[in-house]
């Protein structure tokens, strides 16, 4: 037998709760092993001590203050439960008012005329390719007018025949440029 097992049969030991073969087997242990043997003495102690301990009775409202303190227990629980639900909620509420905020208040590239018209299945084919902005026509996926457009194209285009400047422009960060392999 093992001093954990030992360990956990002391009290069962103490007060003669043990079948007569585990009780053999403690008391072979604890004739090899001196330190089951103190913590025997120090159950026996505590054990002994205990009973000399005056008993104390309940008053006579004990139970009801028991029963009172548990169901204030059960209602401070269920407080916290409806807290948060209430937080998952606004946290929601939340989200979606910020998206549909953000859904109005960015700009429309349409004008309300050619939506309807998009819509309605009427209008020309160059309203499905361009789109209004200040006045001028640019096309659909970029928002930016044909002069602009135009004058930028320009600019990729002779910064391409001149390599001195290509190699000294300074690009914004996170710009990706394919690269020319044939040189």
């Amino acid at each position: 037998m093992n001093c954990r097992k030992v360990s956990r049969w002391l009290s069962a030991y103490i007060e003669g709760d043990l079948q007569p073969l585990q009780k053999r087997r403690m008391d072979e242990h604890l004739q090899n092993c001196a330190a089951c043997r103190e913590k025997l003495s120090d159950i026996s102690m505590i054990t002994q001590m205990s009973g000399e301990l005056e008993k104390l009775e309940p008053g006579p409202f004990f139970a009801n203050r028991v029963l009172c303190e548990v169901a204030a227990q059960k209602q401070k629980r269920w407080l916290l439960q409806g807290w948060r639900l209430k937080l998952a909620l606004s946290a929601a509420s939340f989200v979606v008012a910020a998206i549909v905020t953000f859904m109005n208040m960015s700009p429309s590239l349409m004008s309300p005329t050619m939506i309807a018209d998009k819509q309605s299945g009427n209008g020309n084919a160059a309203s499905a390719d361009f789109v209004p902005i200040s006045g001028k026509l640019a096309r659909a996926g970029f928002p930016v007018s044909d002069d602009i457009l135009k004058r930028d194209m320009a600019l990729v285009e002779s910064l391409k025949s001149d390599s001195q400047a290509l190699d000294s422009l300074v690009l914004p960060k996170g710009y990706i440029q394919q690269v020319d392999q044939s040189h």
